[in-house]
Formats: structure tokens, sequence, C-alpha cells
């Protein structure tokens, strides 16, 4: 993994269970003063399944109107 996707992991993990907005995923991951788009979040959570192998997407959910939640057992 690359430093944002472990970053985005660890971030997921602590959560876990919580769904969580875009916005608040760019503040915590890449920080307050982050000018790029929001669509980083998008991508970065796109690698991030492909390296964990989540193709159903059942380990990082899209909440719809909300953001994304990881269900980890």
């Amino acid at each position: 993994l690359s430093p944002t996707e472990y970053n985005l992991l660890k971030y997921f993990l602590l959560n876990n269970g919580i769904a969580l907005s875009k916005d608040l995923i760019l503040e915590k991951v890449w920080g307050y003063d982050f000018c790029g788009e929001k669509n980083i979040v998008e991508v970065y959570v796109r690698y991030l399944r492909d390296k964990i192998n989540d193709t159903e997407h059942n380990i990082i959910c899209t909440v719809r109107g909300v953001g994304y939640r990881m269900v980890a057992k």
C-alpha cells in the first residue's frame, strides 16, 4: 500500500461500521488544507478495494448520500 492508502485503510478500521462522509475522510486522511478535488477519495477507495480484493464492495461499502463505511469482521 502507498502511504495514503495505508492511512485511508487505518482510518476506516478505526471507524469500523461508521458511515464516513467524503469531506470527513478528506480532512482526516489528506488534511484540512487539501486543495485538490473531492473525487480523490473515490479514486483511493477504488485503489484500496483493488488491493484488498474487495470486488463485491462487501468490506468498504458505499453509503449513498453519505460516503463510505467499512465492515470489517
